[in-house]
């Protein structure tokens, strides 16, 4: 299949409730010249030790909806309901510029909820409410594609839900670093496994809890048979997903604590 008309686009939600009950959900949609899937999904993480519970579907659904300043998705096939209530503005960055014919090759994010009180409802399972995230991703060239060779992502919001600080580290041929702390830019940036800088303030993790760790293969299942174009190599790609316990510290000492999703990807 010609490497032409690539559009993926995507959805990430979360909730951490002030136990440390955790909601990731997913929706995305890939259009590639007579190819259309969509894929969206919902995943529960408890504190102890069991195992996740898992849901997906290949159905067709909605993709989240952002009106009069709150965020509502609802995906009958895993019966999910999410409502996110923003607490901060939105930020947006065009993290690869477009390149190539037509120069429509790019990769276009915007993080809707840099922090937001957030409520996930799947059936059967007990309501999660606490803070939360919401971004959206469209990429308009295959993921194989990216000149990342390793990716750092990561969000936290202080248990109050007035403090936030979201980063997004890409290493390889473009390397860049971004940091937002409280919706703002920061100008002096630095992400890492243990900590994020931003402009004097310094983001520690404790009680870290790994939430998944998973190849390409393992996520994408009967699903990589639809994409026949992708590097089998790709499958291999290791994405490794903490829940941690964060500190912020500022030049002046104050503290502020909060739950961070934050992962490290690996590329192929």
């Amino acid at each position: 299949m010609a490497l032409t008309g690539f559009t993926l686009r995507k959805w990430y939600l979360d909730v951490v409730d002030p136990a440390g009950r955790s909601a990731i959900l997913y929706w995305s949609a890939l259009a590639w010249g007579p190819l259309n899937v969509c894929w969206h999904a919902a995943t529960l993480h408890a504190p102890n030790p069991a195992a996740p519970r898992h849901r997906s579907s290949l159905a067709a659904a909605p993709e989240p909806m952002v009106l009069g300043g709150e965020i509502t998705w609802r995906a009958e096939a895993i019966g999910c309901e999410a409502l996110v209530r923003p607490t901060m503005p939105a930020v947006e960055a065009e993290l690869l510029p477009g390149r190539g014919p037509g120069m429509d090759a790019s990769v276009t994010w915007r993080c809707e909820a840099p922090a937001a009180r957030t409520i996930v409802r799947l059936s059967g399972e007990t309501t999660i409410e606490g803070t939360g995230y919401a971004e959206q991703l469209e990429l308009r060239l295959p993921p194989w594609r990216l000149p990342i060779d390793e990716l750092r992502w990561g969000r936290w919001i202080s248990d109050q839900g007035d403090r936030s600080v979201v980063w997004i580290d890409w290493q390889g041929a473009e390397a860049q670093t971004r940091v937002y702390a409280d919706a703002m830019p920061a100008g002096e940036a630095g992400a890492g496994d243990d900590e994020v800088k931003a402009d004097g303030r310094r983001l520690t993790f404790a009680d870290r809890r790994v939430l998944h760790e998973r190849t390409l293969g393992d996520l994408l299942g009967s699903v990589a048979a639809w994409l026949p174009a992708m590097p089998r190599r790709w499958l291999a790609l290791e994405d490794r997903k903490w829940l941690s316990r964060g500190v912020l510290a500022g030049p002046g000492g104050a503290r502020d604590q909060g739950w961070a999703i934050h992962e490290r990807i690996v590329f192929p």
